[in-house]
């Protein structure tokens, strides 16, 4: 509240006056506005619900204190700034009040019939910031299809109907997404300034109030009902406007300017402590919209490739500190000394956003083609799906089955890098899998059409997790083919040679594919694990023992210069490794 203490004190007021200041002492007065209406949103969620007790004339709890609290400074900012009167102010005061108008509908309308619907809306601050924040407040006209709701008598518009008017109006649905970008900022403030932290493993998340959480909750369910909308809208029936022209389908406009936003939510808290603190529901935020926008609109590639990059990278970091400390309460239920509940909670749900948009990537083509050059080309589109069955031994690549996802290759090298098995063994997100698998198929005491319920809950997780955890299997085996055919010949000019005996002896252990190798092998040998790989009689066990074997052999085969034999030793051992896991797990 530091920045907004001064509008409220008798000694601003008494040197200031709406008529009389100019232009500048106008917009510092509404920038300061803006600051304290954002905060008095999250205090307004916070109310209880209304009360129904008779004796409540418009079935209203206007005792509750934060409530009248809220509503005298919002009083005082009326009389004193005219805040109702101005476009800018009375767009704030809009979108203060607009997260409670189903649970205050009377208090709602009054506001509406306060404000100038017309006009209300646009953004305060310098010429810079207001073009930056332009999108995001909506222009004059944002409001006015809140006219009929502000009759005296009227119905108060449900959450359906504001959805279906986000679906139709650009500038309403940024609106939306201005109100729970507000609200996760004023979340970092307040646990900035106290200066607490709740979970170091989870890169810094701050403690959420219920009033944020509520607003955060609001917009998403809002923006994701209006999504939908428009994914099911028709030409000329419930269509968009979009520039005075009705069209079907999600909107190109909308999408291109809700991808910033929730790319930046994707990625909060990934750089660990070093953020400084996030709140962890705007990233839940994110990660919502964003599977949203994969199921819902047919995204492009790159679109698509920057949606997993942003998951991938807020994944949580592995830092000192992310293991879980003393006591049961904080320990995942089976993973004793390993890793806090928050951390693999937040992994499981960047693992799901995964997930969603990578189901809904589909390869160009039937899976039948036989067209060997297409399958030889370096960019292959199936180059990092799994063959369930090996190549034809009259040499055409006529695989009938692959499993597999278009996993780019700059998420598999992030994901590896955040999930590197360096503290005590533990692959988060081998983990989160896990934790996911469990939640859905690891319940006690259940009659049997619960249990069949739940074993058809687990087929279908299973089911989608397989291509994933395929795709990282080729990326791993794909990785560790290059490095290995690099370290078989990178020696053979005599100078390298010098300068690796120079290096020393423990130079010969290192191999730049470890990290690759540690982390299918830990995969493997997740205990949690065990159902997706031993599943369908442990068909994926047997597709990537044949992956390693022919892997293996690929490497030797495009060898044409001399081979040295320590080289070659560092290979087998990390071969043997992967297959040591598989052959441990198929018991």
């Amino acid at each position: 509240l530091n920045p907004t203490n001064g509008i409220l004190s008798n000694n601003y007021l008494s040197n200031f006056e709406r008529g009389t200041a100019n232009t500048q002492q106008n917009q510092q007065v509404d920038e300061q506005v803006d600051q304290l209406m954002t905060l008095l949103a999250t205090c307004l969620c916070e109310c209880a619900p209304p009360s129904t007790a008779a004796d409540d004339e418009h079935g209203e709890n206007i005792n509750d204190p934060i409530l009248m609290a809220v509503l005298q400074v919002v009083e005082y900012l009326i009389r004193h700034y005219q805040i109702h009167a101005r476009p800018h102010t009375a767009h704030m005061m809009l979108r203060t009040f607009l997260p409670i108008h189903l649970m205050y509908p009377q208090l709602f309308q009054r506001v509406l019939s306060l404000v100038d619907l017309t006009t209300a809306g646009g953004s305060v601050g310098n010429s810079k910031s207001r073009k930056t924040n332009a999108t995001m407040s909506g222009g004059a006209g944002t409001w006015t299809f809140l006219r009929p709701f502000a009759a005296s008598g009227a119905k108060p518009i449900n959450a359906k109907g504001l959805a279906k008017m986000a679906a139709r109006d650009e500038s309403l649905a940024m609106v939306l997404c201005d109100i729970g970008k507000r609200s996760g900022e004023v979340c970092v403030l307040e646990g900035r300034a106290v200066v607490v932290v709740s979970d170091n493993a989870a890169g810094g998340a701050l403690p959420v109030r219920k009033g944020i959480s509520a607003i955060l909750s609001f917009s998403v369910g809002i923006l994701v009902e209006a999504l939908h909308i428009q994914s099911t809208s028709s030409e000329g029936r419930g269509g968009v406007r979009s520039g005075g022209v009705i069209t079907g389908g999600v909107q190109e406009s909308l999408v291109r300017k809700l991808l910033p936003l929730v790319l930046g939510a994707c990625r909060s808290g990934g750089n660990g402590a070093q953020d400084g603190g996030y709140c962890p529901e705007w990233k839940e935020w994110g990660r919502l919209t964003a599977s949203s926008l994969a199921m819902l609109c047919p995204l492009n590639g790159d679109v698509k490739t920057a949606l997993c990059d942003a998951i991938v990278e807020g994944l949580p970091k592995m830092e000192k500190g992310s293991l879980s400390d003393d006591g049961d309460d904080q320990h995942m239920e089976g993973y004793n000394d390993r890793i806090s509940t928050p951390l693999v909670d937040d992994a499981s749900s960047a693992l799901m956003a995964l997930l969603a948009v990578l189901g809904s990537s589909h390869v160009n083509g039937g899976i039948n083609g036989n067209d060997s050059s297409e399958h030889d080309d370096e960019n292959d589109e199936w180059k990092y799906y799994l063959p369930m069955l090996p190549p034809g031994k009259d040499g055409n690549n006529n695989i009938v089955d692959y499993m597999g996802c278009d996993l780019p290759s700059s998420a598999y090298r992030a994901i590896t890098k955040k999930c590197d098995a360096g503290i005590n063994g533990s692959n988060v997100l081998a983990m989160a899998m896990g934790a996911i698998i469990q939640s859905i198929s690891g319940h006690d005491n259940v009659d049997s059409d619960d249990e069949e319920d739940d074993n058809n809950d687990h087929g279908v997780i299973i089911e989608k997790m397989a291509p994933v955890v395929a795709s990282f299997v080729m990326h791993v085996f794909q990785r560790l083919e290059k490095e290995s055919s690099k370290l078989l010949t990178q020696y053979d000019d005599e100078s390298k040679k010098k300068k690796r005996k120079s290096k020393g002896a423990d130079e010969k252990d290192k191999f730049k594919a470890d990290r690759d190798v540690s982390f299918l092998v830990d995969m493997i040998n997740e205990p949690s694990l065990a159902s997706l790989w031993n599943a369908n009689f442990g068909a994926l066990i047997a597709a990537v023992t044949v992956k390693a074997i022919t892997s293996y052999d690929n490497i030797y085969k495009t060898q044409t210069k001399w081979i040295i034999e320590s080289s070659s030793t560092v290979i087998l051992n990390r071969y043997k490794s992967i297959l040591e896991a598989l052959s441990l797990n198929s018991k």
